[in-house]
């Protein structure tokens, strides 16, 4: 039921109610003295899931810009690291490439030297190849181990880019969750205060309301003397009404009939105050 259709049945209510009277005072031909109605405050409190929506959507620009940051970070990292392994794998080509044409130009001066000495066939010209071609052998993989210990780490550190990522993902979803929960308990607090105000509030205008209401029945008692009526017709009277009201009351769940009768000075108005006492501890309590 909308807090609309609510009304409209309290209304409808209410109506009845005042029938009733009309027709017992309309019975004794009194004089009734309009009645002076204060409004009070409502407030409809927003749920936890209303307030918990409400934080996540204030922190939305939180959580994406330090997300977003974060997989930036990491992605211009291996972005670096790739860059560094090309330059060091480019500069390990390179050196393995000099170092081969240097070999061919000495292998060559070999060849022209035994030709020149008329050697070409000889023991000389052959150990003199073999020993170069160790060099050559010794000195790329000195330079292959160099470089590969290079290689060797970064493709670690690239290697553990996914894990840290991970991990800060996590640090920073720690973070979050702490802000969502402080941002949480501010929305709570002040949910609490805006409720103790519309219930203080209302509890003034009850006040006022139940003494504008006393002074009305005082006068129009002065007024019409003997013409009120008996107890046993006030008590015929209150039974018809606690009687629609039970009625009512009844036809809702004990939270919703809990807060009627609590927020609302429709039953107290109409009531003696051992019938809305007997009404509240029925359902009030």
């Amino acid at each position: 039921m909308t807090d609309y259709d609510k009304w409209d049945s309290r209304r409808k209510l209410e109506d009845e109610i005042l029938a009733l009277e009309e027709k017992s005072k309309a019975s004794k031909g009194n004089t009734t003295i309009p009645e002076t109605k204060l409004d009070e405050k409502t407030y409809d409190a927003p749920s936890d899931d209303d307030l918990r929506a409400s934080a996540e959507s204030s922190l939305e620009d939180y959580k994406k810009s330090g997300v977003d940051s974060i997989k930036e970070s990491s992605a211009n990292t291996e972005k670096e690291l790739n860059a560094k392994r090309e330059t060091v794998d480019n500069n390990m080509q390179s050196a393995l490439s000099s170092l081969k044409d240097d070999y061919a130009a000495a292998s060559d001066r070999i060849d022209s030297d035994v030709i020149r000495r008329g050697l070409a066939r000889s023991s000389i010209a052959v150990t003199g190849k073999a020993d170069l071609e160790r060099e050559y052998l010794a000195r790329a993989d000195s330079i292959k181990s160099g470089y590969f210990k290079q290689l060797d780490a970064l493709d670690t550190e690239i290697s553990a880019i996914g894990t840290k990522l991970k991990q800060a993902l996590d640090d920073f979803n720690l973070s979050y969750a702490a802000k969502l929960n402080e941002k949480l308990a501010s929305l709570k607090a002040e949910r609490e205060k805006k409720q103790e105000e519309v219930l203080e509030y209302n509890n003034e205008i009850r006040a006022k309301q139940a003494e504008l209401d006393r002074k009305r029945i005082e006068t129009e008692s002065k007024i019409n003397g003997d013409k009120s009526l008996t107890q046993d017709e006030q008590d015929m009277l209150d039974k018809a009404i606690y009687a629609k009201f039970d009625a009512y009351l009844a036809t809702m769940n004990k939270s919703d009939a809990r807060l009627e009768i609590r927020n609302h000075t429709l039953y107290q108005k109409h009531l003696s105050p051992i019938f809305y006492h007997m009404l509240y501890d029925k359902y009030g309590r």
